[in-house]
Protein backbone atom coordinates (compact mmCIF):
# COMPACT_ATOMS: atom_id res chain seq x y z
CA UNK A 1 0.00 0.00 0.00
CA UNK A 2 1.27 3.43 -1.18
CA UNK A 3 1.18 5.87 1.88
CA UNK A 4 3.15 8.83 3.08
CA UNK A 5 6.60 7.97 4.72
CA UNK A 6 6.56 8.72 8.52
CA UNK A 7 9.15 11.06 9.27
CA UNK A 8 11.28 12.30 12.29
CA UNK A 9 9.96 15.98 11.73
CA UNK A 10 6.40 14.49 11.36
CA UNK A 11 6.87 12.77 14.90
CA UNK A 12 7.95 16.20 16.44
CA UNK A 13 5.25 17.90 15.18
CA UNK A 14 2.65 15.34 16.19
CA UNK A 15 3.99 15.29 19.86
CA UNK A 16 4.03 19.36 19.89
CA UNK A 17 0.53 19.37 18.84
CA UNK A 18 -0.54 16.48 21.28
CA UNK A 19 1.58 18.74 24.27
CA UNK A 20 0.00 21.59 23.03
CA UNK A 21 -3.28 21.09 22.75
CA UNK A 22 -4.43 17.97 24.69
CA UNK A 23 -4.33 17.85 28.53
CA UNK A 24 -1.84 16.05 30.35
CA UNK A 25 -2.63 12.35 31.68
CA UNK A 26 -4.22 11.64 28.73
CA UNK A 27 -4.69 8.55 27.53
CA UNK A 28 -4.09 7.69 23.87
CA UNK A 29 -3.97 4.55 21.33
CA UNK A 30 -1.21 5.50 19.34
CA UNK A 31 0.27 3.54 16.39
CA UNK A 32 1.95 0.50 18.07
CA UNK A 33 4.94 0.03 15.45
CA UNK A 34 6.05 3.27 16.29
CA UNK A 35 8.48 3.61 19.18
CA UNK A 36 9.21 6.26 21.77
CA UNK A 37 5.91 7.68 22.36
CA UNK A 38 5.93 7.06 26.00
CA UNK A 39 9.37 8.84 25.69
CA UNK A 40 8.19 11.53 23.86
CA UNK A 41 5.18 12.14 25.71
CA UNK A 42 6.35 10.93 29.31
CA UNK A 43 3.06 12.69 30.91
CA UNK A 44 0.47 11.18 29.07
CA UNK A 45 -0.79 7.45 29.12
CA UNK A 46 -0.22 5.41 26.40
CA UNK A 47 -2.41 2.43 25.49
CA UNK A 48 0.05 -0.35 24.01
CA UNK A 49 3.70 0.37 22.67
CA UNK A 50 5.50 -2.46 21.17
CA UNK A 51 8.61 -3.49 22.30
CA UNK A 52 8.55 -1.32 25.20
CA UNK A 53 5.41 -3.41 26.47
CA UNK A 54 6.46 -6.56 24.12
CA UNK A 55 9.97 -6.72 26.57
CA UNK A 56 7.65 -6.47 29.70
CA UNK A 57 5.29 -9.20 28.36
CA UNK A 58 8.36 -11.50 27.80
CA UNK A 59 9.43 -11.41 31.54
CA UNK A 60 6.14 -11.65 33.63
CA UNK A 61 2.90 -13.52 33.08
CA UNK A 62 1.09 -10.35 35.68
CA UNK A 63 2.15 -8.35 32.58
CA UNK A 64 1.55 -10.64 29.52
CA UNK A 65 -1.89 -10.51 31.34
CA UNK A 66 -1.76 -6.62 31.30
CA UNK A 67 -0.75 -6.17 27.88
CA UNK A 68 -1.59 -9.06 25.73
CA UNK A 69 -5.02 -7.84 25.54
CA UNK A 70 -4.50 -4.33 24.44
CA UNK A 71 -1.98 -5.66 21.57
CA UNK A 72 -4.52 -7.77 20.40
CA UNK A 73 -7.35 -5.12 20.58
CA UNK A 74 -5.16 -3.05 18.09
CA UNK A 75 -3.04 -4.94 16.19
CA UNK A 76 -5.22 -8.02 15.84
CA UNK A 77 -2.52 -10.06 16.98
CA UNK A 78 -0.33 -11.27 19.44
CA UNK A 79 3.62 -12.37 19.59
CA UNK A 80 2.67 -15.77 18.56
CA UNK A 81 0.88 -15.02 15.35
CA UNK A 82 3.15 -12.88 14.45
CA UNK A 83 6.34 -13.46 11.44
CA UNK A 84 9.47 -13.63 13.77
CA UNK A 85 11.60 -10.33 14.62
CA UNK A 86 14.28 -11.83 12.48
CA UNK A 87 11.99 -12.03 9.28
CA UNK A 88 11.80 -8.03 9.78
CA UNK A 89 7.84 -8.16 8.55
CA UNK A 90 6.86 -8.05 12.48
CA UNK A 91 5.99 -4.61 12.26
CA UNK A 92 4.62 -4.22 8.85
CA UNK A 93 2.01 -7.12 10.22
CA UNK A 94 1.42 -4.46 13.55
CA UNK A 95 0.94 -1.85 11.01
CA UNK A 96 -1.44 -3.40 8.57
CA UNK A 97 -3.78 -4.40 11.58
CA UNK A 98 -3.96 -1.03 13.36
CA UNK A 99 -4.37 0.54 9.85
CA UNK A 100 -7.53 -1.88 9.95
CA UNK A 101 -8.93 -0.48 12.71
CA UNK A 102 -12.34 1.37 11.61
CA UNK A 103 -14.98 3.71 12.80
CA UNK A 104 -16.90 0.77 14.34
CA UNK A 105 -13.31 -0.84 15.88
CA UNK A 106 -12.10 2.40 17.51
CA UNK A 107 -15.69 3.02 19.40
CA UNK A 108 -15.64 -0.62 20.56
CA UNK A 109 -11.90 0.28 21.66
CA UNK A 110 -13.44 3.79 23.46
CA UNK A 111 -16.22 1.73 25.33
CA UNK A 112 -13.97 -1.35 26.18
CA UNK A 113 -11.02 1.21 27.51
CA UNK A 114 -12.87 4.37 27.93
CA UNK A 115 -9.30 5.83 30.17
CA UNK A 116 -7.93 5.99 26.56
CA UNK A 117 -9.99 9.03 24.67
CA UNK A 118 -7.92 9.68 22.25
CA UNK A 119 -6.91 7.99 18.78
CA UNK A 120 -3.58 8.78 16.88
CA UNK A 121 -3.46 7.55 13.56
CA UNK A 122 -1.31 8.25 10.23
CA UNK A 123 -2.84 10.90 8.41
CA UNK A 124 -4.55 8.89 5.63
CA UNK A 125 -5.61 6.22 7.76
CA UNK A 126 -9.41 8.33 8.14
CA UNK A 127 -12.05 7.52 10.16
CA UNK A 128 -15.46 8.58 9.89
CA UNK A 129 -14.78 10.96 12.60
CA UNK A 130 -13.86 14.55 12.97
CA UNK A 131 -10.11 14.98 13.86
CA UNK A 132 -9.04 17.36 16.67
CA UNK A 133 -5.70 17.33 15.86
CA UNK A 134 -4.37 17.39 12.03
CA UNK A 135 -0.31 17.73 11.31
CA UNK A 136 1.28 16.84 8.39
CA UNK A 137 1.83 12.91 8.74
CA UNK A 138 -1.05 11.87 11.65
CA UNK A 139 -4.41 12.45 12.92
CA UNK A 140 -5.98 12.69 16.41
CA UNK A 141 -9.42 11.94 17.12
CA UNK A 142 -11.47 12.35 20.38
CA UNK A 143 -13.29 8.94 20.88
CA UNK A 144 -14.81 10.37 23.88
CA UNK A 145 -16.78 13.48 21.54
CA UNK A 146 -17.47 10.72 18.98
CA UNK A 147 -19.73 8.93 21.37
CA UNK A 148 -21.17 12.29 22.06
CA UNK A 149 -21.69 13.21 18.40
CA UNK A 150 -23.79 16.06 19.04
CA UNK A 151 -23.36 16.69 22.68
CA UNK A 152 -22.50 20.59 23.45
CA UNK A 153 -20.64 19.56 26.56
CA UNK A 154 -18.07 17.57 24.23
CA UNK A 155 -16.10 20.42 23.07
CA UNK A 156 -12.66 19.99 21.41
CA UNK A 157 -9.71 20.22 23.89
CA UNK A 158 -7.24 23.37 24.06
Amino acid sequence: EATARITTKGFTDLTKAVRAQLPKGAGLIVPPYLRYFRDALVDYRIFFQEHHDGNLMLGSPAFLEFWQPRMLAVTGHTYEHLPSQASGLSYSVMRKGYRALDTNATQRLAERFPEYRYFVAERDHRLDLEPIIETEGFVVYDLARSAQAGDARAPAPR
